[in-house]
């Protein structure tokens, strides 16, 4: 989405992958239409993964991949190990064959996604036990774990692609890599560490299949604030920011540069934001951690059309709320590990906690939940109950039929004989013309549409006389729709015929 290109005249390509509608980057103008987010429902098995082994003091930092090849979820995750953790952040002794790793890589898998096995290993020793889940520990540590469908090709050809931030002798945090055909063996990197300069928080890589470079997300070398000044800032609220580092490997980023920080309405901190991508976007799961005394994290959502301008919506609404006083994340919710996507359904697995992070980490044992919402449900444009409108930008019609997501909203359905208010939905397609403004194309207008208000992650859009858009396929044009008590998310084009 280049929007630059876009204000010089050219429409945007969007090709068949999913338009999410959710700011400017995709949509021209709205009338009448509010954006709404959508909180995922929690599982009602939550937690469905806790410390439960003797190396494990605490989990987090969790990834899960649906392995469609095995058959089985596959997760990696952070464990903690207290006591190391106090001997090289307290103590400054960089020594852990001698007192073990602060953050170390723990491997399980699952048939469901929500019973977790944590297979005891050969050959992966921790300490005094011989068999473990721990598949890998770096060389001082490994931290932030990232793991991903490796696109690299070459010499570094394997399944999965891992990035953990691990330390060097001296302290300095370095950027690390691994590969692995199976989940379990990895090897590193001979080119590790592929940077070094890494601040502490959970790093996390992305790749951009449409601009064709590297995002890693972290946090900043340099900020505006400094401690230990008479009147100025705390360290709870000027290191934490997240930055960006571009490049087009993994081996040659240049320098982090800031791209969120707390605005005015905001928690004092942005802990981290783990980044993925969706069709159209970018969507970044943000921890904001609150001030003391408990420093409490909340799960937000942001989203961006580039990777590096970001936007959250105004009123700053929590994505997942904490759980109710008896929870496992009745005192934070942080560190939503990337999207799963079964069926029509995606899945995100996050860090719950019944403390913040001021309660102190050995007795603010953390655990992994699981929520759920239908696909690229983030944030829906919805129409009043009077009626609205939303027009997209420009684009190129890459495919005949046109696909909505839409729902209806809370306390309507679409039968007219009990809605309060009937929903309504229609859709008109405008070109430019002679005139020199946009206008309807004959028979794709609003009074023609004969598309339903209903509650479908994929809805086909259809005229009285024209069961898609072939005539259009390849032409530059506008989309209105009409949305009365009804949300839309996103469209996309469709090949006919196609899933």
């Amino acid at each position: 989405m280049n929007l630059e290109s876009y204000c010089a005249g050219e429409p945007l390509e969007v090709g068949t992958e999913t338009v999410l509608l959710i700011d400017n980057a995709t949509v021209e103008d709205r009338w009448g239409v509010s954006r709404v987010l959508n909180v995922p429902i929690k599982d009602p098995h939550n937690p469905v993964l806790m410390p439960d082994r003797p190396w494990e003091d605490s989990v987090g930092q969790q990834n899960v991949i649906y392995d469609d090849e095995a058959g089985v979820f596959r997760m990696w995750y952070a464990g903690t190990d207290w006591n190391a953790w106090m001997h090289q952040f307290r103590f400054k002794d960089w020594q852990a064959e001698r007192h073990g790793y602060p953050y170390f890589v723990c491997y399980a898998e699952s048939l469901d996604g929500v019973h977790w096995d944590k297979p005891m290993l050969e050959g992966k020793p921790y300490g005094q036990y011989e068999k473990t889940n721990v598949v890998v520990t770096g060389q001082q540590k490994a931290q932030g774990v990232r793991v991903m469908w490796n696109p690299l090709g070459g010499v570094q050809q394997s399944r999965f692609l891992m990035t953990y931030k691990d330390n060097l002798a001296e302290g300095y945090g370095c950027l690390c890599l691994a590969y692995s055909d199976d989940g379990i063996h990895w090897r590193e990197d001979p080119s590790n560490p592929a940077f070094i300069g890494l601040r502490d928080t959970w790093q996390n890589m992305v790749f951009d299949p449409v601009r064709e470079r590297w995002l890693m997300f972290g946090r900043p070398v340099c900020t505006a604030g400094v401690g230990d000044v008479p009147g100025g800032p705390t360290e709870h609220n000027f290191k934490r920011r997240t930055a960006v580092m571009v490049g087009e490997t993994p081996y040659d980023f240049g320098q982090p540069r800031v791209v969120m920080w707390p605005e005015e309405v905001d928690d004092p901190d942005i802990d981290h934001m783990v980044v993925s991508r969706v069709g159209s976007h970018f969507i970044g799961f943000v921890g904001m951690m609150g001030p003391p005394p408990h420093m409490a994290f909340h799960l937000h959502l942001a989203f961006s059309s580039d990777g590096l301008h970001w936007n959250m919506l105004p009123d700053r609404s929590v994505y997942l709320p904490h759980g109710g006083s008896d929870a496992f994340d009745s005192g934070s919710t942080s560190g939503a590990g990337g999207i799963v996507r079964m069926g029509n359904t995606d899945f995100i697995y996050y860090r719950g906690s019944r403390h913040g992070q001021a309660q102190g980490n050995r007795n603010n044992v953390s655990g992994i939940g699981r929520a759920q919402f239908l696909q690229d449900r983030f944030v829906a444009q919805m129409g009043a109950h009077t009626g609205g409108f939303l027009l997209t930008r420009e684009m190129v019609v890459a495919a005949p039929e046109l696909i909505v997501n839409t729902t209806v909203a809370d306390g309507y359905n679409s039968d007219p004989a009990t809605a309060i208010v009937p929903p309504e939905f229609a859709v008109e397609v405008l070109r430019f013309g002679e005139s020199g403004a946009p206008s309807p194309v004959p028979g794709f207008t609003l009074a023609d549409c004969t598309t339903q208000a209903v509650d479908l992650v994929e809805h086909k859009v259809t005229w009285k006389n024209k069961q898609d858009m072939a005539e259009l396929v390849g032409r530059p044009v506008f989309l209105r729709f009409y949305l009365k008590n009804v949300g839309l998310y996103s469209l996309r084009f469709r090949d006919g015929g196609s899933g």
